[in-house]
């Protein structure tokens, strides 16, 4: 079983989350013991454990604060060094800090609606 937490502060994004992670999980046949959304970043810690594996997706950018994920993937990767972070953002520029943060990030993906960005131009 794995634990699934989520931190985005923007509740449509949390919908969109969700329903991917719903989608997945249900698609593959995956149990799961835990699956919750957060908005705010101060819950993460409480929830890191080593013995059980753990999946963490992360907002970069939390109200207004463009490092706020990086900072707690930095708390779960000093309670954790198996859980697996995976940054979820519309900041793709902010890649590279990810990468220097050291927080060893499965993954990087770009939230950014493709058909919106289309729609833009």
């Amino acid at each position: 079983m794995i634990d699934i937490y989520v931190l985005e502060d923007n509740v449509n994004q949390q919908f969109r989350i969700e329903r991917m992670i719903d989608e997945l999980l249900d698609e593959n046949q995956w149990d799961y013991r835990h699956f919750e959304i957060f908005s705010e970043p101060s819950h993460f810690p409480n929830f890191v454990e080593e013995s059980c594996p753990q999946i963490f997706f992360l907002d970069i950018d939390i109200n207004g604060d463009n490092k706020k994920g990086i900072e707690v993937a930095k708390k779960i990767r000093e309670k954790s060094r198996t859980a697996t972070i995976v940054f979820v953002t519309t900041h793709s520029e902010f890649m590279l800090l990810t990468y220097r943060a050291q927080v060893s990030a499965l993954d990087f993906i770009d939230k950014t609606d493709k058909d919106d960005a289309k729609k833009d131009n």
